[in-house]
């Protein structure tokens, strides 16, 4: 097993899921602002998931994305939310403003 494959999977029952058949990558994305975590595979081969009545065929290299890390700055997100029809009511940040919780309501 690589030092970098997920040693814990949560699957549905009878998923035959082989983590050590992935590598984990984490990839910057520079135009989505965000950190993209992946599994890659290590070995073509297909996944039976009998609960969902699904067999997925992944290929060699094929990256599996798992989680999205999203990086904000205040202008895109307050855009984002007007743009969904919210409004910001309150913006807290720690001391050196690298975080934000946000409190926004509907228009």
């Amino acid at each position: 097993m690589s030092p970098s494959t997920p040693s814990k999977c949560i699957l549905p029952s009878g998923t035959d899921f082989d983590p050590d058949l992935f590598d984990h990558i984490a990839l910057w994305n520079t135009e989505c602002e965000r950190i993209e975590m992946r599994l890659r595979s290590r070995a073509a081969h297909t996944v039976k998931i009998p609960d969902l009545d699904l067999s997925l065929d992944i290929a060699l290299g094929e990256d599996l994305r798992t989680e999205l890390s999203c990086k904000f700055r205040p202008d895109t997100l307050i855009a984002e939310l007007k743009a969904g029809g919210f409004t910001v009511r309150y913006w807290w940040t720690d001391p050196a403003a690298r975080f934000a919780l946000v409190m926004a309501v509907p228009n």
